[in-house]
């Protein structure tokens, strides 16, 4: 889901039954985002709660292990009800459980293929409704808009991609997998093959298709799809209605190279930069590397972008 919008984040994951030691807990400078969770046992009536503050890349989870299911047990743990009654059976417990039948699963390998398969289903059902129990729908959030109607396993990524795009509002990513890998290799392969005005996006790059398409390391039935996602990257200005006509020689094909929004900004750095470069008698402003780093990084951006 994150893949397309913020790829490549660090995300720490604390977890504690003492608050103080989660408190005094320090994660890395790099981290993105902070996910402190609190295990406490505050009443069976008490949902919990997620808190944060707008702009604070940490979020806080306090899951309450005292909550339990009331007057009956969920169908599919039926087999529950030999064991202990609903009432007493908390979500600490059904962790515990959970946790000891892993380890006996894990500890006697004599078992046929078919008893293993089926103690797994039921550990996995332990998993599911332990999960629905510590994040029950009243669950009360604070700090975040736009979660109603998440449910618990899509919760966090929901927080998540919410927090992202709070902190870095500015982020446009550059790097979406394997694909736009090989596509920025190959459109850095263009910038070194066209004038000064056409990497600045001055003047189109204009050809025939299978010309244009050969510049960018592809062919004219896949150019249009492939101009299409260096667009999404904020690269290139291109439509297929309005910049792809005709057919073999005499086909008329287009498309302009733009600067990205990092490369704006870090343009507008060098403008303001004091540091300068003198070689064979001409000045120049510089950005140093380090900056350069530091510029991307606050609005969103790894080291590789």
């Amino acid at each position: 889901m994150l893949e397309g919008k913020h790829p490549h984040r660090k995300v720490v994951i604390a977890i504690a039954t003492e608050g103080e030691v989660l408190s005094r807990f320090i994660p890395d400078e790099d981290a993105d985002l902070v996910f402190r969770f609190f295990l406490e046992k505050l009443g069976a009536s008490e949902p919990g709660r997620i808190e944060t503050a707008k702009g604070d890349r940490t979020i806080d989870i306090h899951l309450n292990l005292d909550r339990r299911f009331g007057e009956r047990f969920p169908g599919e743990l039926g087999m529950m009800q030999r064991v202990m009654s609903p009432q007493r059976c908390t979500a600490e417990v059904l962790l515990n459980f959970m946790l000891w039948l892993d380890a006996w699963i894990q500890d006697h390998k004599e078992i046929s293929a078919a008893e293993k398969a089926e103690l797994e289903e039921i550990r996995n059902l332990m998993v599911r409704f332990s999960i629905s129990l510590l994040m029950p729908p009243d669950l009360d959030i604070i700090g975040i808009s736009g979660l109603e109607g998440a449910a618990e396993r899509r919760l966090i990524e929901s927080i998540i991609e919410i927090k992202l795009d709070e902190i870095y509002p500015d982020y446009k990513p550059l790097k979406v997998g394997t694909r736009s890998a090989n596509l920025l290799k190959n459109y850095k392969l263009v910038l070194s093959k066209v004038s000064l005005a056409q990497r600045r996006g001055h003047d189109p790059i204009t050809g025939t298709k299978e010309e244009i398409a050969r510049l960018f390391g592809s062919r004219p039935s896949g150019f249009p799809s492939d101009a299409k996602e260096l667009s999404e990257l904020n690269l290139v200005d291109f439509s297929e209605s309005r910049d792809w006509k005709g057919r073999g020689v005499n086909s008329q094909a287009k498309i302009r190279l733009k600067l990205h929004p990092l490369e704006e900004e870090i343009l507008k750095e060098l403008r303001n930069s004091d540091d300068r470069y003198m070689e064979e008698g001409k000045e120049a402003k510089i950005l140093r590397m380090n900056q350069i780093y530091r510029i991307g990084s606050k609005k969103g951006y790894t080291r590789d972008e």
